[in-house]
This record gives C-alpha cells, structure tokens and sequence, in this order.
C-alpha cells in the first residue's frame, strides 16, 4: 500500500507545538488480474469506496497469455504523478499495466466509463480524466467525461493504440 507525499508531509509537519502529528489515511486500494482477449471485450476495475471502472476494448493482438494488472485507488494519487499535478480535486485512479505489448484496432478510451460513489453530488461539477505512462514519466493527455446519474462516460478516440508491455499507465478522475 503505498503513502501519499500529503501524508508523509502530514507526519514529519506535525499541527503544532503541542500536538501529536497525525498522519492521514493513505489511499485504499484493490487490484486484479484480467486476460485480454484478441477479440475485443470489457475489463472492470475493482470497486474501491464507492469508485469503479469498465474499460471496453476492441480487437487487438493479443497473444495467449495476454493478461493485465488493473487497480483502483480510491483517494488521492498525487505522489504518483509524474509532474504537474491535474487541475480540480482527484477523487480516484486506475492503474492499467499489461505483460505483453497489445496493439487495440480501436479506441474506446481507458476508461470507458468511471462510475463514482453516490455521496458525490455531480451537479454543477465537471469530471475529467487525466492519464500518464509512469515508466515513462510523461503525461499523456485528458478527457472530458460526461455525467449521467453516478456513471461518467468519456468519448472514443482514434485507433490504433499501442500500449506497451510493462509500462503501469495511471489514470486519474478530477473534478472541478
């Protein structure tokens, strides 16, 4: 499990000359492991406090074997981005990591969807996703999702998309 840099902070600032430093909560998590089928399919991340995720994916290559690593972090992820942190408050991440190098003919976005816990109130908010390539350090890019009740949908990009094997992209859910 890993500590955000805010609880770290948190420990060694401590609220004062007489009080007792508090840490604060790391971010929750859970993990799974899925096959990535060659001919398309769906993957849902584990539901975290409230906090889930479907990537839909096309048609891919995918050898036999082909499996992913996928995580929900319900809470911050600040201490995992690479640079500049996203606008907005981060309510959640999703972590996505293949063992194998996988080519999708299209693009549905990953994720697809992100549906979030019913004690956030979505009205008057707008919600993004932000994604990195943490082996590499390097954001790549953001997109708008569009509310609907507790579920966010985020629109199709251009295909093909290639991610590679071993490389944990990191998706983060903002809102503003």
């Amino acid at each position: 499990m890993r500590i955000s840099l805010l609880a770290f902070v948190a420990v060694l600032t401590g609220c004062g000359a007489a009080a007792t430093p508090q840490p604060l909560s790391p971010p929750v998590e859970q993990s799974a492991n899925v096959a990535i089928a060659p001919a398309g399919g769906a993957v849902t991340f584990p539901n975290v406090g409230g906090f889930s995720g479907t990537f839909v994916y096309s048609a891919n290559n995918a050898v036999a074997g082909t499996a992913a690593s996928i995580t929900t972090i319900d809470g911050s992820a600040a201490s995992l981005i690479p640079g500049q942190l996203p606008p907005g408050k981060m309510l959640a991440a999703f972590e996505f990591e293949l063992n194998q190098s996988v080519t999708f003919v299209d693009w549905y976005r990953l994720l697809t969807t992100i549906t979030i816990p019913s004690s956030i109130t979505p009205g008057g908010h707008t919600f993004s996703e932000y994604g990195y390539d943490l082996k590499n350090a390097v954001a790549e890019g953001s997109n708008p999702g569009i509310i609907n009740g507790w579920t966010i949908s985020f629109a199709p990009g251009t295909g093909p998309v290639t991610l590679l094997a071993n490389h944990t992209y990191l998706l983060v859910l903002t809102m503003q």
